[in-house]
């Protein structure tokens, strides 16, 4: 029978580690285009897209597992169980200001944050979708 070796239990962790460092980025790159993608006319027809999708997860996919869910945050917090890390009782924002400040932030506080900016972007990239058409 096959048992995995000290190497093969060492690249397993490296690569699970590589994907959270990956998704980490894919979160920061994702908060990034939804506070600046609207803002360019060459961006906006995919940021409005966008902010449908993860609308369609907060509440679409929340209507099933919460409202707010995100998928990405999901994948994340199960590869950080399967990593043997404790996975943060909250969403990413809150995960990822409290790393930021080195606080124990109020998570009700920081959903309507994170809530009242995309609401503010999205409503951003519609309007100025509507108002000045296709560039």
């Amino acid at each position: 029978m096959w048992a995995p070796t000290k190497r093969h239990l060492f690249l397993l962790m490296a690569s699970r580690k590589a994907l959270d460092f990956a998704l980490h980025l894919a979160h920061l790159g994702l908060i990034v285009f939804t506070l600046v993608g609207w803002m360019f006319c060459e961006t906006r027809l995919v940021h409005i897209t966008m902010m449908a999708l993860i609308g369609a997860s907060w509440v679409g996919l929340g209507y099933i597992h919460g409202f707010g869910y995100c998928l990405l945050t999901d994948i994340q917090w199960k590869l950080k169980a399967q990593m043997g890390e404790e996975v943060p009782a909250s969403g990413y924002m809150k995960y990822l200001a409290d790393r930021l400040t080195g606080r124990d932030l109020n998570a009700k506080s920081v959903d309507i944050v994170t809530y009242s900016a995309g609401a503010l972007c999205a409503a951003a990239s519609l309007m100025l979708t509507l108002t000045a058409g296709a560039c």
